[in-house]
């Protein structure tokens, strides 16, 4: 395990400033004036996904499993639903909350394997606090997403402009440094896992995320998350040669049917 959380945060996303830089470079200097001009509502976006939600969520996984890190994870479209029912004037249809709370369930049936014993024997830690402080932070990143974003920033240059921020905003604290252990010897496996941090969760999915939910919106993209605990089976089971069992058929049906339910309710 990487116990440094801090410094994993921030060389995680200079990696990825450096393997986006060719690609963001030209756009976010022809997109330079509305940067400029949103600049105050880009820098609150770059310090919620980059600097805070990553950060809180590597101190969290120091001390915590797997299955909570899940079950905290699937509580990010209740908080979107909260923050746009709060401060935003949303008004779900009953077929979207109904939606929602049949993929939640979904996502328990699956991390609990359908055995009640499981959930109740959960015990929570220091770190659970971290993951939940972590996960209502993306909630508010992703509820402000479309009503800040400049719709005339590309997609590039929107995560270009709101990495660099987010990666500047950190920097104090790494350099402080209040939370991080022993720095371990970096063998050629640990670069390969921050290279493919710093690709794949972080460029590649950051730019489809913020893409869908600027179509989408909030309350309905971010329901996809619930599918996570699906995506991580499957992957297992190609990759690791586990089995599949009935519980994630369950879970990944009941998690499909709340999306369809929500999906349907949206205008579009």
């Amino acid at each position: 395990d990487l116990h440094i959380p801090v410094t994993l945060s921030f060389w995680r996303w200079m990696i990825a400033l450096a393997v986006m830089a060719p690609l963001v470079a030209l756009p976010m200097w022809r997109q330079r004036e509305v940067i400029f001009k949103h600049l105050p509502a880009l820098l609150l976006l770059g310090i919620l996904s980059v600097s805070t939600f990553n950060t809180l969520l590597y101190i969290g996984v120091q001390t915590t499993t797997a299955t909570t890190g899940t079950l905290f994870n699937s509580l990010i479209p209740l908080y979107v639903l909260v923050i746009s029912i709060a401060f935003m004037g949303h008004n779900p249809s009953a077929r979207q909350l109904a939606g929602l709370a049949l993929s939640f369930l979904g996502v328990l049936a699956i991390i609990s394997r359908l055995d009640w014993a499981t959930l109740s024997a959960l015990q929570f830690t220091e770190g659970d606090l971290w993951l939940l402080l972590a996960t209502f932070i993306w909630g508010i990143y992703s509820a402000l997403l479309k009503p800040l974003r400049p719709p005339q920033l590309t997609g590039l240059s929107f995560l270009g402009i709101t990495a660099m921020l987010g990666t500047l905003a950190l920097l104090p604290l790494y350099l402080i440094n209040p939370f991080d252990e022993v720095m371990p010897q970096m063998t050629e496996r640990l670069w390969l896992v921050l290279l493919y941090i710093s690709i794949f969760p972080s460029v590649v999915a950051y730019l489809a995320w913020n893409h869908g939910l600027a179509v989408m919106g909030a309350n309905i993209g971010s329901q996809f998350i619930h599918f996570t605990p699906v995506f991580g089976a499957a992957l297992a089971a190609l990759i690791l040669n586990e089995r599949i069992y009935g519980f994630h058929l369950i879970g990944a049906g009941l998690i499909g049917i709340g999306l369809y339910l929500s999906l349907r309710s949206a205008k579009r």
